[in-house]
């Protein structure tokens, strides 16, 4: 018989979430991934989540590009801090690779890799 898998140490990874993903979507109480409050403005955890630490910190959606390529455009519910930025930036390229396309990186969020926090205005 085997041990059970321990959970890694440290925070756990970003990851991007399709829409209906089972991790979001399973429980009628979802405040294990999402304050309350937050939960009408990401449609109850139905829409494509990013989640940092096992919570949802945004929504994000793709865009195929001629030439092969995809953007990813994130829309985050606060600010990332650097480990998060990078782990985002990491999980775009996870995904660009697994539905095999290049991922555009001349778009101005990975230029800046500064993301707009959705219902804010840009200066």
């Amino acid at each position: 018989m085997r041990d059970p898998p321990t959970a890694p140490a440290g925070p756990a990874p970003v990851r991007l979430l399709p829409p209906f993903d089972e991790t979001t979507v399973a429980y009628a109480d979802r405040t294990a991934a999402a304050d309350a409050s937050i939960l009408p403005t990401i449609s109850h955890g139905l829409a494509p989540n990013i989640l940092a630490d096992g919570r949802i910190v945004g929504t994000w959606k793709r865009t195929l590009l001629a030439g092969g390529a995809v953007s990813v455009i994130p829309s985050l519910l606060r600010a990332l801090s650097k480990r998060e930025e990078a782990g985002l930036a990491t999980a775009e390229e996870h995904y660009a690779r697994f539905i095999g396309r290049n991922l555009a990186d001349e778009t101005p969020a990975r230029k800046s890799r500064s993301r707009k926090l959705t219902g804010q205005r840009s200066r």
